[in-house]
């Protein structure tokens, strides 16, 4: 039988105010990474769009600690049950026998078999 630990209220109340305080310099770091993210892709279009106007996309430019280039990046976009849907719609009407289309049925399926982890959290309201 597990025996009840009595509450030690002082304890709580320190432990409460170091997690508040946490959580707002968590909140003040977040906003600070936001705008200097903004700041930093405001000046990589600007100076995208200087080398693309004088036609120097393949510029290496040199910099304190490395090289700045222009280089390309390919991000897939999110699988999303709506993008899945129009796959599997395409997937059907590519087929040989395009009126079998199961793609509600498997939508369906795996929207019912999804796993579902539950954390508990403190949350601030």
């Amino acid at each position: 039988m597990a025996s009840i630990v009595p509450l030690d209220m002082e304890d709580l109340g320190n432990q409460v105010r170091h997690w508040v305080h946490f959580d707002n310099l968590l909140n003040d770091l977040n906003k600070q990474i936001n705008d200097t993210r903004k700041k930093r892709n405001a000046y990589e279009t600007s100076i995208l769009n200087t080398l693309n106007g004088t036609k120097y996309e393949k510029a290496v430019l040199q910099i304190a600690g490395g090289r700045l280039l222009v280089a390309e990046e390919r991000h897939n976009k999110p699988l999303t049950f709506t993008s899945l849907e129009l796959m599997l719609h395409e997937y059907y009407r590519q087929k040989a026998s395009p009126g079998n289309d199961e793609t509600a049925e498997i939508i369906k399926f795996i929207k019912g078999h999804r796993s579902l982890e539950i954390n508990k959290r403190l949350k601030r309201q």
